[in-house]
């Protein structure tokens, strides 16, 4: 995402040819849905800056964009992967640009569905055992906290809370 961005940026600036642009842009969307995954060998275990993802994000990019204008993987150049999919940028930002892009992608995508879910689900257990009654048993010397408290206390009535 952080390329794509980065293309059509480099584009509205003036920065980069709308040809160039579009192909990255395509040859990214490609990645994004995951295509091209055999052309990242790269293990987890990398430098602070992620500088061997980044360039190997470009040269994936750029490969991919030259054929998409006709050139020839290997043999003819149209996208250069440093001074065209890597225009504007730098391993020190776009590295972690894309972590924190990823978790905030994950939190709304799974992490926050699922705590509605729980919420919902506590909620519906609250109402459920509303009606069960517990005696819970006096509270020890020196603790005076509510819920260790004696008295009448009903199940469900912290689990929706």
């Amino acid at each position: 995402m952080t390329k794509r961005a980065a293309a059509k940026v480099n584009q509205d600036l003036g920065l980069l040819a709308a040809e160039k642009a579009s192909a990255i842009i395509q040859a990214a969307d490609e990645v994004l849905a995951g295509k091209h995954a055999d052309e990242f060998p790269l293990a987890i275990w990398q430098t602070g800056s992620g500088t061997q993802s980044n360039m190997n994000m470009n040269e994936v990019l750029a490969n991919r964009a030259s054929e998409i204008l006709g050139g020839v993987r290997g043999m003819e150049r149209k996208v250069h992967p440093n001074d065209d999919v890597n225009k504007s940028q730098s391993s020190n930002d776009v590295f972690p640009t894309a972590m924190h892009v990823a978790a905030l992608l994950a939190l709304r995508e799974h992490l926050i569905p699922q705590l509605s879910a729980l919420t919902d689900t506590l909620r519906d257990k609250s109402h459920a055992f509303r009606r069960y009654c517990q005696n819970w048993p006096y509270s020890p010397a020196g603790r005076d906290a509510a819920h260790l408290r004696p008295g009448d206390f009903r199940l469900g009535s912290h689990a929706g809370t």
